[in-house]
């Protein structure tokens, strides 16, 4: 027995006829919109990584700079 994809559950879900069609193998008569579905995600799964990436930068930034402001209360 094949295991079920998450969006194998949405698509049944959402309709059941589609769910079966895709199942059988049938051409989406949307593919256009669905392929341009794809690339939005694909942009915007970039643009959360690069937006983790530059929190994790900023919260190293601050702190180094909390490191050198103690060096300095030290001296």
């Amino acid at each position: 027995m094949r295991a079920i994809k998450a969006s194998e559950l949405g698509s049944y879900a959402f309709c059941k006829r589609a769910w079966y069609y895709q199942n059988q193998g049938e051409d989406n008569a949307n593919q256009a919109a669905m392929n341009e579905g794809t690339r939005l995600h694909g942009k915007q799964a970039r643009q959360v990584v690069a937006s983790l990436v530059l929190f994790v930068l900023g919260l190293l930034i601050l702190l180094a700079a909390l490191i050198l402001v103690l060096l300095n209360l030290l001296k």
